[in-house]
């Protein structure tokens, strides 16, 4: 089976490492995984060892809704590669995707990893183009039941249409590390010894809400002085993240680590991972925390409820809500006990529910499932 994995980029973020997972999961299956990438390929892109790859440079164009030139040139490379399924990841990609669907006859799905909010300015436009694309898309994959419930309730689109498959990681290499390796890899990225470290890694970007992460912990700093912020990732919001850590005043507690290769070895300095998000799909960065042990304290945002279950593995507290998130993160810091319970609980959760392998098998049976179809 030989399939495209169609991106805009392969940037760092949640979606793209679906994509690098997705990849090397399909690949130890047997089945020949190609990328293409609509704008460049971006530092994700390696990881993904494709079988083949095409790069439209759509980055350097400005076309008002669909570049023609980039669409036949996706198209050629389609037929040239004898491509049999098309996998779309984000709107701009779901878009190509549709239209190369219709062109050549490939069957098409599209993968929808997170839902913006209704009171976006551009939330009807997209939402009208989303059904109407669904119409000449086999199949539409929700990364989280709460996506699925969005696209049915709020979209609009025929339940027939959709599928939940939810994200997975890969828990062999991420896992939890011996207290040792823990002091090691503090000292090594200068962190105190005696640090209660608040984690949370991704885009810096508006819909993760990092100013309030940065008020809930000058707010829980006051009553946990050893509690120190690790923030991992870059973006657009970066000036404003660091302004508010200053406004603050908790430079000296706060590290602003950059855009890491290996999160995992991030995760594993922290005591506590705190995902402030305005809106999640599911939340990649999430699942790494738990399964490297860290206990959860996340908004009641997407489908981080459904992943941390709390009390099971965290806690979850409302959307915007500084205070209430400092206080779930006091509680945890001032309690070792319970959080060895939940990191252990996340763990377990992530190995049963969120593995790299459950995830592509279900993309697997889904691919031969419409397959079959179209050769019926």
């Amino acid at each position: 089976m030989r399939i495209l994995q169609l991106v805009y980029s392969l940037d760092v973020g949640g979606l793209e490492q679906v994509v690098v997972n997705l990849c090397r999961g399909l690949d130890q299956g047997g089945v020949d995984c190609f990328v293409g990438c609509l704008s460049h390929p971006g530092p994700k892109f390696e990881e993904t060892k494709p079988k083949g790859y095409w790069i439209g440079g759509l980055q350097n164009k400005r076309p008002r809704f669909l570049d023609l030139t980039t669409l036949w040139k996706l198209c050629r490379y389609l037929r040239r590669e004898r491509i049999e399924f098309i996998h779309s990841h984000n709107p701009v990609a779901h878009l190509y995707g549709s239209v190369a669907s219709m062109i050549t006859g490939i069957p098409h799905i599209q993968t929808v990893h997170g839902r913006g909010s209704p009171m976006a300015r551009n939330y009807q436009r997209r939402a009208w183009l989303r059904r109407t694309l669904t119409r000449f898309t086999q199949k539409m994959v929700a990364v989280s039941f709460d996506v699925e419930r969005k696209l049915i309730d709020i979209d609009r689109l025929p339940p027939s249409k959709i599928l939940t498959i939810l994200n997975g990681i890969d828990t062999e290499t991420i896992r939890p590390v011996d207290s040792a390796t823990k002091r090691q890899l503090r000292r090594e990225r200068g962190i105190p010894d005696e640090a209660l470290v608040i984690g949370s890694v991704g885009r810096l970007a508006s819909e993760k809400n990092y100013p309030l992460l940065v008020e809930a912990f000058a707010k829980a700093l006051q009553q946990a002085p050893t509690a120190y912020l690790l923030l991992v990732g870059d973006g657009i919001e970066r000036a404003i993240i660091e302004k508010a850590v200053a406004t603050c005043r908790v430079n000296h507690r706060c590290l602003l680590a950059g855009v890491q290769a290996q999160s995992n070895l991030w995760l594993q300095c922290c005591d506590l991972f705190c995902l402030s998000s305005n809106t999640e799909g599911t939340s990649i960065s999430l699942l790494e925390a738990m399964s490297c042990g860290v206990p959860v304290v996340a908004t009641d945002a997407g489908g981080n409820r459904e992943i941390v279950q709390p009390p099971t593995c965290g806690l979850i507290v409302p959307v915007r809500d500084s205070q209430a998130l400092a206080k779930a993160c006091l509680e945890l810091l001032h309690n070792p006990l319970l959080r060895k319970q939940m990191g252990t609980a996340g763990r377990q959760r992530v190995i049963q529910n969120f593995s790299v392998e459950m995830m592509t098998e279900n993309y697997a049976r889904l691919y031969d499932e419409l397959l079959s179809r179209k050769s019926a």
